[in-house]
């Protein structure tokens, strides 16, 4: 009796597992999808670059010229002369030249106009007699705000404006030898403009190097 149970448990054992076993999915013959492979999004580089932007050159400047936004101050001409009795005088011309493409009104501030020579003798004009600008006698913008006639329009294209100053300096006994040698010279002055979008600049020029005509060496 013991072994026939035992063998009745085997057999139910048995069909339990295979009606397990038809309960489950039927294997597919159908081949297993294969994933998709998405592109890559990163940049050729093995093609053409493109041309890089390039920004517009800087406008130039002279050596010997004030370059600053719209407004070009140069140096004309200078001719030194030397007098007997220790002085020198120096005359000449300065052009306020407008190079952007919009109206620039300019006006000279009224400060001593100063000549450093390249031997070490210094002329100067004190104020401003025949220009070609007017003068501001206060700060630039009070001036401008109060008598705005006192600047003078400088169109695009314009010939530019020109100034002509008349400096003088004394020298001692022991310079007189140098007179006759100098060659060039450092202008310095003050200016002051508004542009046409209303913006306002002070501009304290010095002209480096400024060849100079030397009369007293002829």
């Amino acid at each position: 009796m013991r072994v026939t149970t035992i063998l009745g448990r085997t057999m139910l054992a048995g069909m339990a597992l295979v009606a397990l076993q038809g309960c489950g999915e039927a294997p597919s013959d159908e081949p297993t999808p294969q994933p998709t492979l998405t592109p890559s999004t990163e940049p050729d580089l093995t093609g053409p670059v493109p041309a890089a932007e390039t920004a517009p050159p800087p406008q130039s400047c002279e050596p010997t010229s004030y370059c600053s936004g719209a407004l070009v101050v140069r140096s004309d001409n200078l001719a030194l002369s030397r007098s007997s009795n220790g002085l020198v005088k120096v005359v000449g011309t300065l052009s306020f030249e407008n190079r952007s493409a919009n109206d620039l009104r300019v006006a000279l501030i009224d400060r001593n106009l100063v000549l450093n020579t390249d031997k070490g003798i210094v002329a100067e004009q004190r104020g401003y007699y025949t220009t070609g600008l007017g003068v501001c006698r206060n700060e630039g913008s009070e001036c401008f705000d109060s008598k705005p006639d006192t600047f003078r329009l400088i169109a695009p294209g314009d010939s530019p404006a020109k100034v002509n100053v008349s400096l003088s300096g004394s020298f001692d006994a022991s310079q007189t030898p140098l007179v006759s040698q100098i060659e060039t010279g450092t202008l310095t002055l003050e200016a002051y403009s508004v542009a046409a979008d209303g913006s306002r600049q002070m501009h304290r020029i010095a002209l480096a190097s400024v060849p100079i005509s030397n009369q007293a060496a002829e």
